[in-house]
């Protein structure tokens, strides 16, 4: 099975809560009862943002969540400004710019480099 990919902000949640000595029973339990304090209210809005009716079981939050704990987990890649506009490029124009040109664009545009 492959690691679950979760947001950056619920993977900081997780190692938080581990980090201050709690087991991941804690977090699954918590999550259930939906705990609204700091950092477990990360992973009870995660959960509820990720679960609609109509969802299969393996797509709801709360399984994600749960498989991220046990399997593990990635962060998320967050495409860069940068990125997005390359991507844009390629998919609408079939243009692969180069370095140069990608700093012609981001000055022109006031396009920056954000961090993760």
């Amino acid at each position: 099975m492959e690691k679950v990919k979760l947001p950056r902000e619920v993977a900081e949640a997780i190692e938080s809560i581990r980090e201050a000595g709690m087991t991941d029973f804690t977090i699954l339990g918590e999550a259930y009862k939906g705990n609204k304090d700091y950092p477990y209210s990360v992973i009870t809005n995660y959960i509820r943002q990720n679960t609609m009716a109509f969802d299969d079981e393996e797509k709801k939050g709360f399984t994600i969540i749960m498989k991220a704990l046990v399997i593990g987990y990635e962060v998320e890649h967050i495409p860069t400004p940068r990125e997005k506009v390359q991507k844009l490029l390629q998919t609408y124009y079939g243009y692969h710019p180069n370095d140069e040109t990608m700093s012609e664009i981001e000055s022109l545009y006031n396009i920056n480099e954000v961090s993760e």
